[in-house]
């Protein structure tokens, strides 16, 4: 086989076998691409029902389209062999990951919510995969992850699969109880086996798995998983809730959804302000989640907004600030759910266009208004405590084939409806129109002039993308960049840009993306295609380019500019805040850098980095007790954040205060949230060993060189010291 070409695929090597097909890496000479080609296996060619469940595969995969299930690009034929062709995936199958060991915990958050969202998507679509287990879950080397090997699954309407008396399909270890007693398997026997799934991932350890397959079936059927022991991380251990009730023996007791399983998941596996390593060589957040960037993106949990409290003032209503809520959808159809923040987003991007008119849109709004609320009680006293004047709501409804579309402008302080007008079209119609068709009397209601001369569906097309596909997947996009799942983003920004390379508003996105994942070299090309955008971008777009160019370049005056006008179109954003002061201090002006962050340190912000900036500007301006307290207090905040420990590890080292330093450091190194910073956990035990080698005590010291060497990146000047390290300690 290896070697051949069939039709225009060469086959380039085998990736494995399983109990039905055998899989090869191939080239496609048409499309110059690499695609994974799935047989039969040799020895069942002549088993009809096994082509017939390998075409359902085909069927079952072609029915789905999400980032997290693999891609089926085609069924095919040639000389007598059938073959799906499939997205190729460079990577390893999650089972030969977990024979190294168990997930460390911020990979098991990045990978195990994501997992269960590409079955929760298989579900949504009918389908009942049947055969989930750690060797059918495949991790690209980007770490997302993909759901493969559909051939024993069923779709709603594929009833004939069912009728074969294979009632306990699947793999042993990984069987639901209802299924090894020869139930029909369904979405809850899919949850008991990602619970599996989970278990294994967390803990190293298949929960059932016994000597013999009768042994295995029996502790399925009678037996408790095993609690989590004592090796397993703390931030893993948080987990043992969710995957005890996705293992429950009663299909009734379990999550009422996979959907749900993947909610759990996110919501039990908390970040404590910092999503992934940063390079040593500068601090590098995740701000593009924190700050209001796109279309003015989810700001850092309540302390990123004038968070409202009982009785809290009201700032004065300013009729020019106006909020657009996500529209109602009433239609009773779950499949029209994605028209509500797609309304409001085209919408905003529209109003957004109006120089005078201060917009909050739904990232905007993010933490002001509760979800979906389309103009309750609720959402008007956010806004009403905020200062916004007006807001733009509205609803869905349908009547047969046909949605009617209403939206209305509303006076805030007094509930007063200024405005209300309907547009109505085919289900599945264009959303540009439907949008478009209510542009005009919004304008009017709101004194600006958006359109001129142009029709409203012509004009959005003109400011976002001419595709509704592309729409469409940029929607999507925004869910889960939102929801900072940053590579899962990337691939449908990507494939929005493939479909209409100059929109703008993904093109900004994606750069944030490759910036939160660290991918330096791609952020850069994203970048530069950018700037090819900028006469097509609005003036906050625009800024938001600045913006990114400046932190990733170090331009400080230019991200003081950027930084700073940002600050004037989102007031109520800190992290645009701490940007500005970010660039203050690394153009050495500390004054001005304590003048932009000292309200965020009295506010308690939780960025960890205001208070190291902070902290060494009073130590730059000669106030080291003013520095002190500003890092205790950041400390306190943050519950300990390593990066700020160790920073202020080495300025109570650089006073000759051994003793807080090593304590400091100490501290830095029992915290949780160490092995998510690789980079400074190797500087903190770096700062360590040189404590202990200077203290004669080398036996501790090579125990941190050690740990050091092991965590620091090849080649990195951290590395390069601890072998030094090593080398004079081993020397004595």
């Amino acid at each position: 086989m290896i070697g051949t070409t069939l039709g225009h695929y060469r086959v380039l090597e085998k990736l494995g076998a399983g109990g039905m097909g055998e899989v090869y890496r191939a080239h496609d000479l048409e499309l110059d691409r690499t695609v994974a080609l799935k047989f039969i296996r040799e020895d069942l060619l002549g088993d009809p029902e096994m082509l017939r469940r390998f075409q359902h595969e085909a069927r079952a995969l072609a029915a789905l389209d999400h980032p997290h299930v693999g891609t089926v690009h085609g069924f095919e034929e040639t000389g007598g062999r059938h073959f799906m062709v499939l997205a190729y995936v460079e990577g390893r199958p999650l089972d030969a990951i977990l024979r190294e060991g168990p997930l460390p915990p911020a990979r098991a958050a990045l990978l195990l919510p994501r997992i269960a969202e590409g079955l929760a998507a298989a579900h949504a679509r009918g389908v009942v995969h049947r055969d989930i287990k750690s060797s059918n879950i495949l991790v690209g080397d980007d770490d997302v992850p993909k759901l493969v090997d559909f051939g024993l699954a069923v779709r709603a309407q594929d009833t004939q699969l069912t009728a074969t008396g294979q009632g306990t399909v699947g793999t042993i270890a990984f069987m639901a109880p209802e299924v090894v007693r020869g139930g029909r398997a369904d979405e809850r026997s899919d949850q008991f086996s990602l619970g599996v799934v989970l278990y294994e991932a967390l803990t190293g350890q298949l929960p059932f798995a016994r000597e013999s397959a009768a042994a295995t079936l029996h502790a399925i059927l009678h037996d408790e998983p095993p609690p989590f022991d004592a090796r397993v991380a703390q931030q893993s251990r948080a987990l043992q809730p969710v995957v005890r009730r996705c293992l429950q023996k009663d299909p009734a007791r379990r999550f009422a959804s996979v959907a749900d399983v993947a909610a759990a998941l996110r919501q039990e596996h908390p970040t404590v302000g910092w999503t992934r390593p940063f390079p040593s060589r500068a601090a590098r957040p995740p701000w593009w989640r924190n700050a209001a960037i796109g279309a003015g993106l989810v700001a850092l949990a309540a302390a990123s907004l004038l968070w409202l409290r009982p009785g809290a003032p009201r700032a004065p209503a300013n009729p020019r600030a106006v909020a657009v809520l996500a529209f109602e959808n009433l239609t009773g159809d779950r499949g029209l759910d994605w028209m509500g923040p797609g309304l409001a987003e085209l919408l905003a991007t529209a109003l957004s266009r109006a120089e005078d008119l201060d917009v909050y849109d739904a990232q905007r709004l993010a933490n002001l208004a509760p979800a979906g609320a389309g103009g309750g009680p609720g959402a008007f006293e956010a806004l009403r405590r905020n200062g916004v004047g007006r807001a733009v709501v509205g609803s869905v409804v349908r009547s047969g084939g046909r949605l009617r579309i209403q939206g209305r402008v509303i006076d805030v302080g007094t509930g007063r409806v200024l405005h209300s007008e309907w547009v109505d079209g085919d289900v599945g119609g264009d959303l540009f129109q439907l949008a478009g068709g209510l542009i005009k009397g919004i304008e009017s209601s709101l004194e600006v002039e958006l359109l001129g001369m142009k029709t409203g569906d012509a004009w959005l097309r003109e400011i976002t993308t001419s595709s509704a596909d592309a729409y469409r997947l940029f929607l999507q996009g925004r869910e889960a960049f939102l929801a900072s799942r940053w590579a899962e983003a990337a691939g449908y920004y990507e494939r929005t840009l493939a479909l209409d390379s100059t929109f703008v508003a993904a093109r900004v996105d994606l750069t944030g993306c490759y910036w939160n994942l660290g991918d330096d070299a791609r952020t850069q090309a994203s970048l530069a295609a950018a700037a090819r955008l900028r006469d097509r971008a609005s003036r906050r777009e625009g800024l938001q380019l600045d913006l990114i160019a400046a932190v990733v370049s170090g331009d400080p005056d230019r991200l003081v500019r950027a930084a700073g006008e940002l600050r004037g179109l989102y007031p109520e954003n800190r992290f645009f805040t701490y940007l500005q002061g970010r660039g203050y201090y690394t153009s050495k002006r500390y004054a001005e850098c304590l003048a932009v962050l000292e309200p965020l340190v009295r506010a308690r912000y939780e960025w960890a980095w205001t208070y190291v900036l902070a902290g060494r500007a009073q130590a730059a301006l000669g106030h080291p007790d003013e520095a002190a307290r500003c890092f205790e207090t950041g400390l306190e905040v943050t519950h300990g954040n390593p990066e700020l420990a160790y920073v202020y590890a080495t300025f109570a080292e650089s006073r000759a205060d051994t003793l807080r330093a090593r304590a400091l450091l100490a501290r830095a190194e029992r915290s949780p949230a160490l092995p998510q910073t690789p980079e400074y956990e190797a500087l903190i035990r770096l700062a360590m060993a040189r404590l202990d080698e200077r203290d004669r005590r080398p036996d501790s010291a090579r125990a941190e060189y050690a740990r050091a060497l092991a965590v620091a990146s090849p080649g990195s000047d951290p590395a390069r010291e601890a072998r030094a390290g090593l080398a004079r300690v081993g020397a004595r």
